[in-house]
C-alpha cells in the first residue's frame, strides 16, 4: 500500500495547471457511461471529472469527493490509476485520507456533484456538461459501481424527499449566482431541468 502524501491546497495546485476550457462531470447514475461517451463526441479534449465512485466506470482525469474518508477506496477502484483526488473539505478534515488536493472554499452544501461543478469553474472551464447526475432520487447507480447502501445517497432516495430537495435547492442557489457566459448543461433529471440539456439533446 502506497504511503499517503500530504495534500496540496487547491490554490497552490491551480498555479501549476493549464486552465481548463471544457469539462464533463460524471455522477454515478444509471446511464452515465453512455451519456459521457455521447458528450465526448461533442466535446473532444475536455477534462473528465468523476464524482466519487463513478471513477470506477469513467476513466477520469480528476476525481472530486466530499467523502475524503473513502478517497482511498475510490482511487483503488478508479479506471485511471493516476487519477487526481480532490475534496472540498478543509485540511483538518482530511488527515490520513488519500487526497491529493483540498479546497476549503469549495461548495459544500450541494453534494459532490456541486463541488465538481465548482472545481471546473474555478479551473476556468467555460463549457461544462453534467452527466449521470440527475439528483432527483430513484435514479439508482450504474452497473459495476459499488454503492454503500448504509450511507445516505441521493440515488437511493425514494423521489424528492427533504434530503434530495435540500441538495437541489443548494445547487440552484449556487447556479443563480454564476456568470451567465459559462455554458452549463445536464443530460438528465434535475441537473438537466436546472441548466437545460446540451445542444445535442435539445431535439432528442
Amino acid at each position: 500500500m502506497k504511503a499517503i502524501q500530504a495534500a496540496k491546497p487547491g490554490l497552490d495546485w491551480l498555479q501549476e495547471q493549464t486552465l481548463w476550457n471544457r469539462a464533463i462531470i460524471c455522477g454515478a447514475a444509471i446511464g452515465v457511461q453512455k451519456e459521457c461517451a455521447d458528450a465526448l463526441t461533442h466535446l473532444p479534449g475536455c477534462v473528465l471529472v468523476a464524482v466519487n465512485q463513478s471513477a470506477s466506470v469513467i476513466k477520469a482525469n480528476v476525481l472530486m469527493t466530499q467523502h475524503p474518508e473513502r478517497a482511498a477506496a475510490f482511487r483503488l477502484q478508479s479506471l485511471n490509476p493516476n487519477v487526481e483526488v480532490h475534496t472540498g473539505k478543509p485540511l483538518a478534515r482530511i488527515s490520513g485520507c488519500d487526497v491529493d488536493v483540498f479546497w476549503p472554499d469549495a461548495l459544500r452544501c450541494a453534494s459532490s456533484t456541486g463541488s465538481a461543478l465548482w472545481l471546473a469553474i474555478t479551473c476556468g472551464a467555460r463549457e461544462i456538461v453534467i452527466c449521470g447526475a440527475p439528483m432527483d432520487g430513484t435514479g439508482g447507480y450504474e452497473a459495476g459501481i459499488d454503492v454503500h447502501q448504509e450511507e445516505p445517497r441521493i440515488g437511493l432516495e425514494l423521489g424528492e424527499t427533504d434530503y434530495v430537495k435540500a441538495y437541489q435547492s443548494a445547487l440552484a442557489e449556487y447556479a443563480s449566482k454564476l456568470d451567465t457566459s459559462i455554458r452549463i448543461s445536464g443530460t438528465s433529471g434535475f441537473t438537466r431541468r436546472l441548466f437545460g440539456p446540451p445542444d445535442w439533446l435539445k431535439h432528442g
